[in-house]
């Protein structure tokens, strides 16, 4: 998250704050502020799907204070809309994987998207309606070969594993996880001061969960991805969101990509959508503790799609 070559800033690292509290003996307030702003601002009505928030939340009410290191995602405001919360990056705690020199990733990296609580339905491999989707898990059982699969919101069973796919761009080659269309700003989760009310076991210390609040949130690897001039996101076009991982050292800036590489079905169900060739897409990476990045490409394309959230794993299209 540094200028490119010509000075222009695309994206500025930012800082997170988080605090944890238990006004009674099971019932706790868990809150993050992302990105920092001083004065502090009001905090909205408690939201316990937000995307900085669910991680946690699962976590600590399962009675776990590893949480692992979160990087914070959000997308600047304009005259539409405030600071977005896109989503969630986080790498999973726990023993690191066997080093390797093709290795991509040292630990699980978990995507918990911005979709608050209109979780999108997910269709099956099968074609069958799926459950409703909290966040997407990418893992690397064997060097080289990085797979992510869908987590339900309920007990209900996970999907088999999507092969992420690699990506061959004029500028180099990337590993594409996943990717997500949002409809219209109003659908995506405000950044900022956020917090909820949890229960959580009487017996998860919580000089534990605020170290791990410390260790895993407070530091500056969050990401603030500032908008493009031009398009404007307004009611004819939608927000493109794509996660990948960086193969080779792509500078931090919009390239120009052809939409039919990365998640290709996307352009199927959109309405009024005009035409389009390459398109800029803003380049931003995330470092990881692997040494390598994870890159979220953004682009706002003509078209409006049918629901609020459609999910895309590798290069296929799921709603």
């Amino acid at each position: 998250m540094t200028p490119d070559r010509a000075g222009a800033t695309r994206a500025l690292a930012v800082l997170a704050d988080a605090w944890f509290d238990r006004p009674a003996s099971r019932i706790a307030r868990l809150v993050v502020h992302c990105p920092i702003r001083i004065p502090i601002p009001e905090p909205w009505p408690p939201d316990s799907d937000h995307a900085f928030l669910r991680p946690l939340r699962r976590s600590f009410e399962e009675g776990n204070p590893a949480i692992g290191t979160l990087h914070f995602v959000s997308f600047g405001s304009t005259r539409h809309h405030p600071n977005l919360a896109l989503m969630t990056l986080l790498e999973g705690p726990g023993e690191l994987w066997q080093p390797a020199s093709d290795r991509y990733l040292q630990r699980r990296l978990i995507v918990f998207p911005g979709w608050g609580d209109g979780i999108t339905r997910v269709q099956t491999k099968a074609g069958r309606p799926g459950s409703k989707t909290d966040h997407i898990t990418f893992q690397e059982k064997s060097p080289g070969r990085v797979s992510g699969h869908l987590t339900p919101l309920s007990d209900q069973p996970e999907e088999k594993p999507y092969k992420a796919s690699p990506v061959f761009l004029s500028q180099g080659r990337a590993l594409h996880l996943c990717s997500f269309q949002i409809r219209q700003p109003k659908d995506a989760d405000a950044a900022g001061l956020v917090w909820c009310r949890l229960a959580t076991p009487s017996a998860l210390p919580t000089a534990a969960i605020e170290q791990a609040l410390h260790t895993g949130i407070e530091h500056d690897r969050h990401g603030l991805i500032l908008p493009s001039p031009l398009p404007e996101w307004d009611s004819s076009h939608h927000l493109v969101v794509n996660v990948l991982l960086g193969l080779d050292p792509l500078e931090d800036k919009d390239y120009p990509v052809n939409p039919g590489r990365i998640a290709p079905t996307f352009r199927r169900s959109l309405k009024n959508a005009g035409k389009e060739g390459d398109i800029l897409t803003r380049f931003v990476g995330i470092p990881l503790d692997s040494g390598r990045r994870a890159i979220v490409a953004l682009s706002v394309r003509s078209g409006v799609p049918p629901n609020a959230w459609t999910l895309a794993m590798s290069n296929r299209g799921r709603k």
